[in-house]
């Protein structure tokens, strides 16, 4: 999908001449403009054909619309649209990306994800405020949708901020998935937060905590193939990615209220785990209701 600059809606008209052809157009998605707290974002929404369930859509709201976005449309359409056999609920899908041709701003997302932490200023604490007060209420505006399966799903960056957000709002989301949570940005503020976290109540909150096997440097050299570059490697060394995340996943599964899972992604790195993390995470927001 493809916007134009100024429409603020559904994809841009396409363009004709000789040639023909033009930008492609996801059939139920569109794009709203957002303001947020550190300039124009864009909110990214796709919904399943036909009428919306009596309870509700089951909502995912991601914070890489650029990363995660497609493919997610993709497979809650094609998981929900053989729900009887995958148990998979009507999924609305809703990203955060950037007014940006290729819907990224790194600079922009690592100090919205893992910024400053006082508001009103840009940072993680102002995007989680800009969450629930206006992401969230945008979407309910546009869909009716069921508050037992709410989940927020966040990669590298994004993990990190949806461990905090859990800590911060335990409450906020039924289901949370951190994948490949780049818990070396503030190791003790992510153990500081799951240690002092209370029960959210009424229903146990789910959440997976996902990494691939590849982000640990001895796994990544010990595979066939070209060997990882010296950059990459000193990277994965330092920052720990695996045993982290494990650590938080178990942290989160002692807490009370928390219904905490840990997955290692076999034969994936920090970008091909994105595609079987989704498809486990809309299970995972398929399962029992916390109430």
């Amino acid at each position: 999908m493809r916007q134009g600059p100024d429409t603020g809606g559904a994809a841009a008209p396409p363009e004709t001449g000789a040639a023909g052809g033009g930008p492609a157009e996801l059939p139920g998605s569109e794009v709203l403009p957002l303001a947020g707290p550190g300039g124009p974002m864009r909110l990214f929404l796709a919904r399943p054909p036909g009428p919306p369930p009596p309870q509700g859509y089951a909502l995912v709201l991601a914070l890489d619309a650029a990363f995660t976005f497609g493919t997610l449309r993709e497979a809650a359409l094609l998981q929900s649209g053989g729900a009887a056999e995958s148990g998979v609920a009507k999924v609305l899908v809703a990203a955060l990306g950037y007014p940006t041709p290729d819907w990224q701003d790194m600079a922009r997302r690592e100090t919205d994800l893992t910024g400053p932490e006082a508001p009103p200023a840009a940072g993680r604490a102002a995007t989680l405020t800009f969450l629930e007060h206006e992401v969230l209420p945008r979407i309910a505006a546009r869909a009716p949708l069921d508050a037992r399966r709410r989940m927020l799903l966040g990669h590298s960056f994004g993990g990190y901020f949806a461990l905090r957000a859990l800590a911060d709002r335990p409450g906020l989301f039924s289901h949370v998935v951190a994948s490949s949570p780049s818990v070396w940005v503030d190791p003790g503020a992510v153990s500081a937060g799951i240690a002092g976290l209370a029960a959210p109540g009424p229903g146990p909150v789910r959440v997976l905590v996902s990494v691939g096997d590849e982000e640990e440097a001895g796994v990544a050299l010990a595979r066939s193939g070209p060997a990882p570059d010296p950059a990459r490697l000193a990277r994965l060394r330092a920052r720990h990615m695996v045993p982290r995340a494990r650590e938080a996943a178990a942290a989160l599964a002692a807490r009370p209220g928390i219904d905490a899972a840990f997955h290692l992604f076999e034969a994936a790195g920090h970008g091909s785990v994105v595609a079987p993390m989704i498809a486990r995470a809309l299970r995972l927001l398929a399962g029992p209701p916390g109430d």
